[in-house]
C-alpha cells in the first residue's frame, strides 16, 4: 500500500483516502446509512443512469453502480477526485465516470455534453447545502429521484423549499451517526411530488414526524404522516 493513504472497507467495496479527501468519521454507520440510501431506488433501475453530486471519493456512486447502466460523479477536490477513479479501479467498477470541478459550474456542461437524463441523482452536500444554480437544474432535470444526504437540517429545510415546485417529501430516516454521544446524524427519504428525494440529518436527537398534505396536478394525495426511529 501506498504511503500517506488510509484504505478502509465499506460493505463489499475498497476505498483508498488521501489526506484532502473527505470520509465518514464513522465507517459501520456510513455502510449502515448508504445500504438504507440504496433502499430507496426503485426496482428498475438497470438501464437507468445516475448521479452523484458531491461525490468526494466515490463512496455513494460505486454503492450504487450495480443497481445502474451508468454512474456520474462530480467532486470539486481533484485528489478525491483521483482517489475515486482508483477506488473504481480497484473494485472493477466500470460503469462509473468522475469528474473534478465544482458542481453549480460543471453539472451544466456535463448534462448537455453527453446528453444526460438520470432517472436518480444523489446529493450529499456540504453543511451549506447546494446552490441554487444545482437546484435549478434538478427542476430542469426533473429525475425521478432525488437521493438527499444531508449533514445541516438548516440547509436542508431551505434546499426542500426550494425543490417544493416539482418534489414532495415522501420518507426521512435518521441514522445515528455517532453513537453514545449527544450528537446524531440521520438519513432519510424523501419524495417531491411525482419525483423523490433521499435525506439524511446530523445533530437528530429523536424521533422526527412529518405530515404532508395537498394536491398535486390532478392527483389526490392522503395526508402523509411517517415517524421514524433512528438507526443505531
Amino acid at each position: 500500500m501506498e504511503s500517506g493513504y488510509i484504505y478502509d472497507i465499506l460493505g463489499d467495496y475498497k476505498f483508498k483516502i488521501s489526506p484532502l479527501s473527505f470520509y465518514q468519521v464513522n465507517p459501520a454507520q456510513t455502510e449502515v446509512l448508504y445500504n438504507t440510501a440504496m433502499k430507496y431506488l426503485d426496482n428498475d433501475t438497470e438501464k437507468n443512469i445516475a448521479l452523484d453530486l458531491y461525490c468526494g471519493i466515490g463512496t455513494i456512486g460505486i454503492f450504487a453502480s450495480k443497481h445502474f447502466k451508468k454512474v456520474y460523479g462530480i467532486e470539486i477536490v481533484e485528489q478525491a477526485i483521483e482517489d475515486a477513479k482508483y477506488n473504481a479501479k480497484i473494485n472493477n467498477i466500470n460503469n462509473i465516470e468522475f469528474f473534478a470541478g465544482d458542481v453549480e459550474e460543471i453539472l451544466p456542461k456535463i448534462i448537455e455534453k453527453g446528453n444526460i437524463k438520470p432517472s436518480t441523482v444523489f446529493v450529499d452536500p456540504p453543511r451549506k447545502g447546494l446552490d441554487k444554480n444545482t437546484i435549478k437544474v434538478l427542476q430542469e432535470l426533473k429525475p425521478n429521484k432525488i437521493i438527499y444526504i444531508s449533514c445541516n437540517p438548516a440547509t436542508l429545510a431551505r434546499d426542500i423549499a426550494l425543490l417544493e415546485e416539482n418534489y414532495c417529501i415522501e420518507k426521512v430516516q435518521p441514522v445515528d451517526m455517532f453513537p453514545y454521544t449527544r450528537t446524531r446524524g440521520v438519513c432519510g427519504s424523501a419524495t417531491i411530488k411525482t419525483r423523490q428525494v433521499i435525506l439524511d440529518f446530523d445533530m437528530v436527537s429523536r424521533i422526527i414526524t412529518f405530515e404532508q398534505k395537498g394536491k398535486y396536478g390532478k392527483e389526490k394525495h392522503q395526508n402523509l404522516s411517517v415517524k421514524v426511529k433512528v438507526i443505531v
